[in-house]
């Protein structure tokens, strides 16, 4: 990472900040993670630094977040939202008055007080801030299924969108949903559309040269212990493994700790497996006939998606799990489902073209939601944003 003091080499750096590039095993890492890289391979100098506890890296410089639950809500009655606190805003101030960089790319829509902050003290730094989803429904979402202790945060969230949106340069945004619902809650869209995009993965990539054909009969489910996966864990069990049960032997293979046994008060369903965390689901993907997602809560899009089209497992999900994937071109491998009965079909389709509907499934991973294609926008992004700046 570049260190010293501000000169003119600084010129055309860019500093990184985010809350979750650091967090492993959840969409927000990956996504976040996938940034930096994106901004690493065309702008060298890019100097990133993470609203995190843990230990830095050659890649990021850690400056600190909320240790707990109550420090994050104090943080939230004076303003602050993405694992910012009073030191990580001074910190994180200081070091872009200090860069002076071309530069601020903001990791998340939650650091509008970076965003207003920066434009006064540093006016030829062209910000940058990315939409992770829109903070203030999802918070409003959270606080429906988990209690009114979250409508706090949600007010903080949507002074801090607010600030993002009035204060950045370029406001980027994974869908077409998120930039018309920004507009309508804080007067403006999307200048880019950046969808969730993943670094492919090799032992993907080796598992689809072993078979083209899934080893069972069964559909795959991953979430984590998340109020929306919870929601869709239950649905599997409750309605769409009684449904396969009487059409014939297709299991529910749900990994995860979106739901354990002890979730479950009766019998569990003889198609169900449980299978707690997994380590490499690659084996899980190419098994699989389909992956299905029936979220029906929460916000932005949904990573497992992503990570399911790379691996080149045909996706069945609701029409909120698919938002940034179906876009109006024909997706065979892409299928929404409103209803048990939909699933039913969606499954029967998947298990009788497996060769067509996987192919599909990775070329659409590849010119989407790749890291060639994420680098691609970014490139396009940096190259048109700094020839702007004034």
């Amino acid at each position: 990472m570049a260190t010293g003091s501000p000169s003119d080499s600084n010129a055309d750096a860019v500093l990184f900040l985010s809350p979750y590039v650091t967090d492993e095993g959840s969409g927000g890492g990956l996504v976040g993670r996938m940034n930096l890289a994106c901004l690493l391979q065309f702008a060298p100098q890019t100097v990133a630094f993470a609203l995190s506890n843990k230990p830095s890296s050659a890649d990021y410089t850690c400056i600190g977040a909320p240790p707990s639950k109550l420090a994050t809500a104090l943080c939230n009655l004076v303003g602050l939202a993405g694992r910012l606190t009073p030191s990580g805003l001074l910190r994180s101030i200081r070091e872009i008055v200090r860069r002076r960089p071309a530069v601020l790319f903001l990791d998340s829509s939650s650091l509008g007080w970076l965003a207003l902050l920066s434009r006064v003290l540093c006016p030829r730094t062209h910000v940058v801030v990315f939409f992770y989803n829109i903070e203030f429904d999802f918070q409003m979402s959270r606080s429906r299924h988990e209690g009114r202790g979250y409508w706090l945060s949600a007010l903080t969230e949507y002074l801090n969108e607010r600030l993002s949106v009035r204060y950045a340069h370029t406001l980027l945004m994974l869908t077409p949903d998120d930039s018309r619902r920004a507009k309508e809650l804080y007067g403006r869209g999307a200048d880019e559309l950046a969808p969730v995009s993943l670094a492919e993965d090799l032992d993907a990539q080796r598992g689809q040269a072993q078979s083209e054909t899934p080893a069972a009969d069964a559909v795959l489910f991953v979430g984590s212990n998340f109020f929306a996966n919870r929601e869709a864990a239950a649905y599997l069990v409750e309605q769409l493994a009684p449904a396969l049960a009487r059409r014939g032997d297709t299991q529910i293979w749900i990994a995860g700790n979106a739901f354990t046994r002890s979730d479950w008060n009766g019998e569990l369903p003889a198609n169900v497996r449980v299978l707690g965390r997994v380590e490499d689901l690659t084996a899980l993907y190419r098994e699989a006939c389909a992956f299905v997602a029936p979220i029906f809560s929460g916000a932005g899009m949904k990573v497992k998606v992503a990570e399911s089209l790379m691996h080149g497992c045909p996706v069945i999900g609701s029409p909120f799990a698919l938002k940034g994937y179906i876009d109006g071109v024909s997706r065979p491998h892409l299928m929404a489902a409103s209803s048990i009965e939909d699933y039913l079909q969606s499954i029967a389709e998947c298990r009788s073209n497996q060769p067509i509907l996987r192919q599909a499934a990775r070329q659409d991973f590849a010119d989407r939601f790749s890291f060639s294609a994420a680098s691609r926008r970014m490139m396009h992004l940096l190259e048109r944003r700094v020839a702007s700046r004034p």
